[in-house]
């Protein structure tokens, strides 16, 4: 069995959420724009999808999970919560003046977002890195 670098196993991640994003744009939604305490069960799926998705790069990494890497991978999460929503808001097609925005052109996005979680991790303190 071959080994999948990080890079195409982040990759391929991305391009699953992105794709469930577009082919269940409200249940997508309701997820992402529930909020806390609105539907426990939701909320609780999304908790579980966040911490998997953390737990994973940060393996991936070799990271050891700091709380300064923890924030700047929830930043990560959320900023790629926040665009996804609105890249399925735009696909709709209710805005004339809004252009579509390619699948590949938002996995680039989502990927070249994760640059400063990767530099956290190689700029974190050496007792931090062990």
């Amino acid at each position: 069995q071959e080994l999948v670098s990080f890079d195409e196993a982040f990759e391929g991640s991305v391009r699953r959420f992105l794709e469930f994003a577009r082919c269940h744009p409200n249940e997508f939604r309701l997820l992402v724009r529930a909020g806390l305490g609105v539907d426990a069960e939701a909320e609780a799926v999304l908790s579980r999808v966040r911490d998997a998705a953390g737990a994973f790069v940060l393996a991936e990494l070799r990271a050891t999970p700091t709380t300064y890497l923890r924030i700047a991978l929830g930043g990560w999460l959320s900023f790629a919560e926040s665009a996804a929503l609105a890249w399925v808001d735009s696909l709709k097609g209710g805005d004339p003046k809004s252009e579509e925005v390619d699948d590949d052109a938002m996995l680039q996005l989502l990927v070249d977002a994760l640059q400063p979680v990767r530099r956290a991790v190689l700029h974190a303190a050496p007792k931090e890195r062990q």
